[in-house]
């Protein structure tokens, strides 16, 4: 009689254990999963304009104004009306962007101004071709550089000498080459040279170069062939 009921009851106690380890594996299973929720709800999640928001906070967002600015850095046409210059023409240097243009030569006009710097003049440097070369009323000439020491109102927006060195920054971004107590701002093949006294605009240099490989290495090789 005794051997009898000890079936009944070993199934019944297999049965017992199998609904223990079942509720065992449920269990553990849920605590898994609320752990993975939890840690889901307090993970940091990336914004898709965050990339954009770290670039202002670090000052490395490009400014449009330079862009527009490299477009058309001064009206040469009206400052050739309001100032005299003396013109000659020059040998184009090695750095400088050269149209495969027959019959063309390197100009330099060197504008006079009521606040001239005891060593330097303005000049503004052009590639001239064509019928108009020689020329002082050209309109197809091409821009080259543009080196400026001294104030004049007929630069335009490009009368810079004076400003701080935190406007300038704060006009054409923070993106931009440090070197010595220069920045230089670049756009493709041009460069936009800037050098400080005391935090504010001594000089500055726009530049149409030959490649859009602008370094420190050939900022400083320009310098020295100056």
């Amino acid at each position: 009689m005794i051997k009898k009921n000890i079936k009944p009851l070993k199934k019944i106690l297999n049965i017992l254990l199998t609904i223990v380890l079942i509720g065992t594996i449920c269990l553990v299973g849920f605590l898994i999963v609320g752990i993975l929720v939890v840690q889901d709800k307090h993970e940091p999640r990336l914004i898709e304009n965050e990339p954009e928001m770290i670039l202002i906070e670090s000052g490395l967002k490009k400014n449009n104004s330079l862009d527009k600015f490299f477009e058309n850095p001064i009206d040469l046409k009206e400052l050739k009306k309001n100032r005299s210059a003396t013109t000659t023409v020059i040998n184009g240097k090695e750095y400088y962007f050269y149209p495969e243009i027959n019959d063309s030569i390197f100009y330099s006009y060197n504008f006079m101004t009521e606040d001239i710097d005891s060593k330097r003049i303005n000049e503004i440097s052009v590639f001239k071709y064509g019928k108009n070369k020689h020329k002082y009323e050209d309109e197809t000439e091409i821009l080259i550089e543009i080196s400026i020491f001294n104030k004049d109102p007929y630069l335009g927006e490009a009368n810079f000498i004076g400003f701080p060195k935190k406007q300038i920054e704060e006009k054409f971004g923070s993106e931009f080459i440090a070197l010595d107590n220069q920045i230089i701002y670049t756009v493709k093949n041009k460069a936009l040279i800037f050098e400080f006294d005391d935090f504010e605009v001594k000089s500055f240099r726009y530049l149409n170069l030959n490649t859009e490989t602008i370094d420190s290495d050939l900022i400083k090789r320009i310098k020295v062939l100056n």
